[in-house]
């Protein structure tokens, strides 16, 4: 039963989550778009997959096996080192991926720009949990990754009105909270769920705020 748990905890595990939803959206795509013009989108999916999925995966992978981090019950330095590198990740992204936008059609500028809103609130939770680390507020990260990504999927749902999108919400639910009865079992208390889930809806917030 523990090998079980650790496997769940580790394909659970937020790193994971780009790679989820970067199926999801080829899926969704390729059904509503077509072969033809789906086929447009896959140089900058690759893009996408190789800055915001493999090298993390890969930077993660020699840090666990040189045992700097312990990915699935990491200390709070080792927490912070993947917090940091994360955040990293998504900055870069998003600077690479606003000068794209200067060019191209109007089907990448839509993908782009989704892939923009996407990471930028991605941004903004490991940015809010590292602020929590920094005075002592110890969230969980498997809920907050959870709880933003089924919010995600809510919006991206309504907003393209894709039902295969709108579908997988129920499942993310359930999902996350599978992730929170695990995080309680041995690694979280209560609190810090709930921080993990406060942080993840800190970019809803600043939306209402802005618009």
């Amino acid at each position: 039963m523990e090998k079980f748990y650790k496997l769940l905890n580790t394909i659970t595990h937020p790193i994971f989550l780009p790679l989820y939803w970067f199926s999801i959206e080829l899926v969704c795509r390729k059904w509503y778009l077509g072969t033809e013009i789906f086929s447009i989108y896959l140089e900058y999916y690759a893009i996408a997959l190789t800055g915001l999925v493999f090298l993390p995966l890969l930077f993660i992978a020699i840090a666990h096996f040189l045992k700097l981090v312990n990915i699935i019950r990491p200390r709070r330095s080792e927490r912070l080192i993947l917090l940091f590198v994360m955040a990293l990740v998504y900055a870069t992204f998003l600077v690479s991926t606003y000068l794209h936008l200067q060019g191209g059609n109007s089907l990448i500028n839509e993908l782009l720009g989704n892939l923009i809103m996407l990471v930028s609130h991605a941004f903004v939770v490991v940015s809010t949990l590292i602020l929590m680390e920094t005075f002592n507020l110890r969230a969980s990260i498997h809920v907050a990754g959870w709880t933003l990504f089924t919010y995600f999927l809510i919006i991206n749902g309504i907003k393209f009105r894709w039902e295969c999108i709108l579908w997988m919400v129920p499942t993310a639910v359930v999902i996350t909270g599978l992730v929170a009865s695990l995080r309680l079992r041995k690694d979280h208390t209560p609190k810090e769920l709930a921080l993990g889930i406060l942080a993840a809806l800190v970019p809803f917030f600043v939306w209402l705020i802005v618009v």
